[in-house]
């Protein structure tokens, strides 16, 4: 193997004329065992009162791992008909089944059926932020320029006005997701 650091592991002679330096040490390694460690290293680890430096082979695992399904149940699905549906298809479809497996079943066949009706939830959510997020300063703005332009008895139930308002255009934000 490569060495990483000085390139040689073994020195006689220092500060004279006959100052020698070798690589005598080695790490000594197969296909086989550089086909599991594909990312070995090999340091040489300088720095010892000793003519030879010690070596150090670092076989750096790299962990393969499939990726796990994860489910999450969405609390709007609870307003389909569909979701009863196959809740009861995936939880009596197998008499014989565990719980675990039961519930294996019925998320396998929640989550497919989830991304067909409700498509990326996550995506959805973060548009429509944006969008609360554009508008959130806009009615504020409004609301003080009208303030501002009447007189000090009406400036009261302009506020009242406003503050209704919103609540109107939040909701009907809301409801538009």
């Amino acid at each position: 193997m490569d060495i990483v650091g000085h390139q040689f592991t073994w020195e006689r002679g220092r500060d004279t004329n006959e100052w020698m330096e070798v690589r005598l040490d080695r790490a000594l390694v197969n296909l086989e065992w550089l086909n599991l460690f594909p990312m070995a290293k090999l340091y040489n680890l300088e720095g010892t009162s000793s003519d030879h430096s010690p070596i150090l082979l670092v076989p750096q695992v790299i962990t393969q791992f499939k990726a796990q399904f994860r489910f999450k149940f969405e609390n709007a699905w609870m307003m389909e008909p569909m979701c009863e549906i196959l809740v009861q298809d995936g939880w009596y479809s197998d008499s014989g089944a565990s719980i675990f497996q039961k519930l294996k079943c019925c998320s396998k066949k929640l989550a497919i059926w989830g991304r067909e009706v409700t498509g990326n939830f996550s995506g959805r959510i973060k548009s429509c932020k944006v969008a609360m997020q554009q508008y959130r300063g806009a009615w504020q703005v409004v609301a003080v320029a009208v303030i501002n332009s009447t007189s000090q008895d009406d400036k009261a139930t302009h506020l009242c006005f406003w503050d209704i308002e919103m609540v109107n255009f939040q909701f009907v934000l809301s409801s538009q997701i």
